[in-house]
């Protein structure tokens, strides 16, 4: 049974494609999600394919660090993707999903679960919602401030200003 711990959501003026490839990059989550401190691919599946596997270095709440095997394990192009984390307590799942609108901008909708069950993530619960839906509503803001950035490179995709360098 998994636990809902956190959602947010905002209203991008950006096209959900546009939003869905940048979001979808986990190399640039740390660029927009609090905590999240590096994220790297470590296989050779494309970005947005199912089995696209990443490692984070996450700040946890403690102050410590720790590294977190990513998985995408979902991707509809440009609706919605799934990751799994292997944080052992914890289990992370977060959900993304995009919806277009009339006005050429996109709800962007965010949502972190655990999928961890026991009384040990039960207890925690009180205390991971608060810090995380904390988390996910600052991430909101970022996500919004850099794909809205006048400067295209501050919301481009981690591929497309590694295609850019010379």
């Amino acid at each position: 049974m998994a636990h809902r711990l956190a959602q947010a959501s905002i209203e991008i003026a950006a096209p959900s494609e546009r939003a869905f490839d940048y979001a979808i990059d986990l190399e640039n989550f740390p660029d927009w999600f609090p905590g999240a401190i590096r994220v790297e691919a470590v296989n050779g599946c494309q970005v947005g394919s199912t089995g696209k596997q990443y490692v984070e270095v996450v700040r946890l709440p403690t102050g410590r660090e720790q590294f977190v095997t990513i998985q995408l394990r979902q991707a509809v192009r440009p609706q919605r993707f799934v990751t799994e984390g292997d944080l052992p307590w914890l289990l992370p799942r977060m959900e993304m999903t995009f919806q277009s609108s009339e006005r050429q901008t996109t709800r962007v909708m965010w949502a972190m679960s655990s999928r961890r069950s026991g009384i040990g993530v039960i207890l925690l619960l009180p205390l991971l919602r608060i810090v995380i839906g904390a988390r996910g509503r600052k991430a909101m803001q970022r996500l919004k401030k850099r794909l809205e950035s006048s400067d295209r490179s501050f919301g481009a995709t981690h591929l497309e200003q590694k295609e850019k360098q010379p």
